[in-house]
């Protein structure tokens, strides 16, 4: 059964380490927020600044009925695990993934 979060703030990163790390300036930012991460990065995230829970997914449930999900991710994973939320409002981050790699690919042709 997923946990109810009436009111909250979600941000939700599920990549490496250091993408945890630099999630700090966001939750830092917004205030009291519930982090959803990969399960194997809770121990990081319960430590950045405005975290007052922490969801390790797969092995928790994702809270449901929050007020906003700010989505660091931007990609299709993260795009189902927050319709799964059913939030009032969704911030999403901008990636420019194709650009920044046929940037690259054109660089080293």
């Amino acid at each position: 059964m997923s946990e109810r979060h009436d009111g909250r703030t979600v941000v939700l990163r599920m990549g490496s380490l250091g993408d945890i790390v630099l999630a700090s300036a966001v939750t830092g930012g917004l205030g009291a927020v519930v982090f959803v991460c990969h399960a194997r990065w809770v121990d990081a995230a319960r430590r950045l600044p405005g975290v007052t829970s922490v969801v390790g997914w797969p092995d928790t449930p994702l809270p449901v009925g929050v007020e906003r999900v700010v989505d660091l991710q931007g990609d299709l994973r993260a795009r189902v695990l927050t319709a799964r939320m059913r939030p009032a409002r969704v911030s999403r981050i901008a990636r420019f993934d194709w650009q920044r790699r046929a940037r690259v690919w054109l660089k080293s042709a």
